[in-house]
């Protein structure tokens, strides 16, 4: 006790401690607290920092399900809060953890009656076997009642008014009192004989069964099609349709649940309420319903804008479903924009296809239909990654002095952590290492953050290079990453206009990306219509993209007796993109014919590249290249017994020459491809593809070394 507190103010604090839990789950609450302070003890954890949290839930996580670690988070968080004065609602790591372990987890819902299900158990049902239920079943529906409000009611609650019944609630959840009447067709199952119940009556309602459904029979999996409403003066209490069975006649296969309902602001009036079928859309059976070529199963999770569900008998595949949904500021900015599902999957689709053209390791496999698509199956990283170009947007508010129109070079990435309560905070290289995410078995460290960051930038520049063919200005961009089953992490989730700024012609004035949404302070119908019109464009503009086929790498070859050897730079030169063609001349034999060669080559339309292989006294490359103003590249086919002597005649060639030599295969193809890179957005992307790939081969080579 501090010097400050008198033995009063403790005790008083104690009693204020003890009272802010709530009364039913007290006892929840406070084992859940002595069972993490045992735990602290047992593994002499002192302190309460998000390190010992995240030890503590990563145990229970061990035995218990994703619904149960976030009850056990719900109870320490207002227990810690309150005897400790420890908040770990801003345990970021911890929340990431948490979060990390739901995805994927579906949670077991309880299965619900019908209207006509519930006439028939009533009317068919021997009340012999079945009053006490029946007798639950009214009680629910005419009253709303809770669990505890059941089990609480007594004989005395109940007053008979000859054609109702009026059922007072003494104690309520909210602690005040309420009433509700039951009358109609549902007043004669009170009105039985004498006999049919004891006199120590108060057994019929204080031993009513607990509303929670259990064990009920899904052998037909009937479809249902309506809702029941009860409806009463300010509030709406639905039962929610779910497939369950009507396998026998008398409802056996029922009586098992009690209806199980949703209340919205539930008034304490004494306002009658009456019984009305609610007809809502059909729900589909599981595995009914086809996308495209494909019968979807259990829906995985669902987003703001996008469904994704599992694909029976494919277990490394899903299907990602897009919504008629715009949505901004964590969705708090929300509109339905008919068309939108189709546009946002032809840019994806687009998108995905350049990048896996080039080499980008993706999730994406194919379009499903015009608004889904097939992925492999991924656990995602619970992070956003923006590369930006210039400063705009939010960079500005976060970095004030920043001119707008700041270029980065290179481009300038930054990761968010995935958390729309928080408005996805800005976390940085070392938050993201600390937080340790697993995901599927891959631990996210150091070597994988690194990846991850060259990957964003990659995927930018490939982007930038494409949209640049459009006269189009690409000024920033957000992915994610996923890990697949075999640990590999590849770009993933959707790039669509929601993820990107594009100006055209570098103005911004004429931006056509989801920012105009952003904007808007009002959004009337107009307004969605720009926004859709300017999606539109952008889908157009990725149509009119065409692989660029305006180059050719012409292999020269001295001597057929050379032809392994081209045939090698041919293969190194495909595997980057380039198109290639294999000629057969000699400078020194027929001089005449390589010149008509040559003549015939720069008489194309085309970028064209030549790799000239002359062994022993190489003239090839020195007369094409004296002769020609295109790129000559030597690659003599040198052997260890000569390359001392033959590699001079490629080397030093007369003044006035500008052939350059290179000794292996695959550096003639790399050559080549860094000049026709320049202005063929396929071939760079695939240089710089293979420039990540050769870091990143060596990042998990060392690894490996470090971790043994």
């Amino acid at each position: 006790m501090s010097e400050t507190e008198s033995e009063d103010d403790v005790f008083v604090a104690t009693s204020a401690t003890a009272t802010s839990l709530p009364e039913k789950s007290k006892a929840q609450y406070e084992r859940a607290y002595k069972l993490f302070q045992d735990w602290r003890e047992k593994n002499q954890r002192n302190s309460l920092s998000e390190n010992v949290l995240l030890a503590y839930f990563q145990e229970l996580s061990k035995r218990n399900k994703p619904s149960s670690l976030w009850a056990a988070y719900s109870m320490l968080r207002t227990t810690l809060n309150l005897k400790n004065n420890v908040d770990i609602s801003k345990y970021f790591k911890l929340g990431a953890f948490l979060k990390r372990k739901s995805d994927g987890y579906k949670p077991k819902k309880s299965k619900t009656l019908t209207p006509q299900q519930i006439k028939e158990f009533l009317s068919s049902a021997p009340d012999k076997d079945y009053l006490f239920t029946k007798v639950g079943l009214i009680f629910s529906i005419m009253g709303a009642c809770r669990r505890e409000e059941l089990m609480k009611i007594e004989i005395n609650h109940i007053e008979d008014l000859n054609t109702s019944l009026l059922v007072h609630i003494p104690d309520t959840k909210t602690k005040t009192e309420r009433q509700f009447e039951i009358g109609g067709s549902f007043y004669h199952i009170f009105t039985v004989k004498g006999e049919e119940i004891s006199e120590d009556g108060q057994d019929v309602i204080s031993s009513l069964i607990k509303v929670e459904a259990e064990g009920i029979n899904n052998d037909n999996d009937m479809e249902i099609s309506k809702a029941v409403t009860l409806k009463r003066r300010n509030s709406d209490i639905v039962v929610k349709r779910e497939e369950i069975s009507s396998d026998s006649e008398n409802g056996q296969d029922m009586v098992s649940s009690l209806i199980k309902v949703e209340t919205e602001e539930i008034s304490n009036d004494d306002s009658d309420m009456e019984l009305s079928d609610a007809v809502t859309t059909p729900k589909r059976r599981k595995f009914d319903t086809v996308v495209g070529d494909y019968k979807l199963g259990s829906l995985i999770i669902e987003g703001k804008t996008k469904q994704v569900y599992e694909l029976p008998g494919s277990p490394d595949l899903c299907l990602l479903l897009n919504k008629d949904r715009i949505t901004a500021g964590d969705g708090v900015k929300a509109h339905d924009l008919v068309g939108k599902a189709a546009i946002s999957n032809k840019t994806n689709g687009k998108v995905f296809e350049i990048l896996n053209s080039v080499g980008v390791k993706t999730s994406f496999v194919k379009a499903a239909s015009d608004v889904a698509f097939i992925s492999k199956k991924c656990e995602m990283i619970p992070i956003e990654w923006v590369t930006r170009r210039l400063a705009t947007g939010s960079f500005l508010k976060r970095n004030p002095g920043v001119p707008e129109g700041y270029r980065f070079y290179p481009p300038k990435n930054e990761t968010f952590f995935k958390d729309d309560a928080n408005h996805d905070p800005q976390w940085s290289t070392e938050q993201i290492i600390s937080a340790k995410f697993k995901v599927n078995g891959l631990e996210i460290g150091p070597t994988e953050v690194d990846i991850m960051t060259r990957t964003s930038i990659l995927v930018f520049e490939i982007l930038e290079k494409v949209w640049a063919t459009r006269n189009c200005a690409l000024i920033d961009m957000k992915i994610e990453f996923g890990v697949d089953k075999t640990g590999e992490i590849l770009v993933a989730d959707v790039i669509d206009s929601d993820s990107w700024r594009l100006w055209p012609s570098g103005d911004k004035r004429l931006m056509v990306d989801k920012q105009v949404y952003r904007n808007l302070t009002t959004v009337t119908s107009s307004d969605l219509d720009t926004v859709k019109r300017n999606f539109e464009w952008i889908v157009d503009q990725l149509d009119h993209l065409a692989p660029p086929n305006d180059h050719l790498i012409v292999i020269l070859m001295g001597s057929p007796s050379d032809a392994d050897h081209c045939k090698t730079i041919q293969k190194h030169c495909e595997k980057l993109g380039l198109n290639t063609e294999l000629r057969v001349t000699s400078a020194h034999k027929g001089t005449d014919e390589t010149i008509k060669i040559v003549r015939y080559y720069e008489s194309l339309p085309l970028k064209v590249v030549f790799v000239a292989v002359a062994g022993r006294s190489n003239g090839l490359g020195p007369v094409v290249s004296g002769n020609s103003p295109f790129p000559v590249i030597n690659c003599p086919p040198l052997k260890s017994d000569n390359v001392d002597r033959d590699v001079w005649s490629s080397l030093n060639v007369p003044s006035g020459l500008g052939c350059s030599t290179v000794l292996y295969p695959e550096a003639a193809a790399l050559n080549a491809a860094n000049i026709i890179g320049l202005s063929n957005y396929v071939v760079w992307s695939r240089l710089r593809v293979k420039q990540l790939e050769n870091y990143v081969t060596l990042a998990k080579a060392d690894k490996g070394v470090r971790s043994n």
